[in-house]
């Protein structure tokens, strides 16, 4: 069922599929990965997430770190090799 932008009567329960709405782990997850990406040491954000030690810290998100500093190196490089190209493209003059 389709809510984005439904107007519903107040306090009238709506249906939705599973997996429509984040779920609260999913939301503690993009914190903490924010946060590392953000700079934040994993000692801290392991004693923050309730982690007994930090290595269970480490092994769930220093890879998805690295992997999305990876992207983010990636898309830079793509940006300033291609930019030119696709704002031409964007604004139709046809010229890079």
């Amino acid at each position: 069922m389709e809510v984005v932008g439904a107007a519903l009567p107040a306090g009238r329960p709506v249906s939705l599929p599973a997996g429509a709405l984040p779920s609260m782990h999913s939301f503690r997850h993009t914190v903490a990965s924010r946060a590392l990406l953000a700079g934040e040491s994993v000692d801290e954000v392991a004693f923050l997430l309730g982690h007994r030690d930090a290595t269970v810290t480490r092994v769930v998100y220093v890879r998805e770190v690295a992997d999305a500093r990876r992207r983010s190196m990636r898309r830079s490089r793509m940006v300033a090799e291609y930019g030119g190209v696709l704002r031409a493209a964007l604004d139709g003059d046809g010229s890079p």
